[in-house]
């Protein structure tokens, strides 16, 4: 596959939005959405460590290598990073493809552990704004806990663990 422009993309992204020419990472940009789709959807992580440490853990945690939250143990686990982001999947009450946030926990020490749910994102929201961004050193300890909601759907909150 040609990683060059085509005269009908240069065309069409050589100017900017205020009219003057765009630079070589935009076009590059414009380039891989015109393939791929919205490659800026949002993702949040909080890894560190070099370009190619953070590209491995962004890989196990977009691979099928995650546990799922019922896997937690009523013990809980030592919240040390984690990665949200967006996908789309089936909801299985209506039949229709829909957007979710799929949150991924990563124990300093173990495998990650993911699920979708809208209460988790919340909750690792007030997270983020009580510990602030983290790598957590200490870890936090949490807990998913089911909860069901007022329409009867199951979804998941964290909660502390003293």
């Amino acid at each position: 596959m040609s990683t060059e422009l085509t005269p009908d993309v240069n065309a069409a992204t050589a100017q900017g939005s205020g009219g003057e020419l765009a630079n070589v990472e935009e076009l590059q940009e414009r380039k891989l959405q015109s393939v791929f789709g919205d490659t800026a959807a949002p993702v949040l992580h909080n890894f560190q460590g070099t370009n190619m440490e953070v590209w491995r853990k962004i890989a196990t945690v977009t691979a099928a290598d995650c546990l799922d939250f019922d896997s937690i143990g009523e013990d809980g686990i030592e919240l040390f990073e984690f990665y949200v982001h967006s996908v789309e999947f089936v909801d299985d009450a209506t039949g229709q493809v829909t957007n979710g946030i799929r949150s991924v926990l990563i124990p300093r020490e173990g495998q990650p552990f993911a699920c979708v749910s809208d209460g988790i994102a919340r909750d690792l929201s007030g997270i983020i704004r009580t510990f602030g961004f983290g790598p957590y050193d200490p870890p936090i300890h949490v807990k998913p806990v089911s909860v069901k909601t007022r329409k009867g759907r199951r979804t998941y909150r964290l909660v502390p663990v003293e």
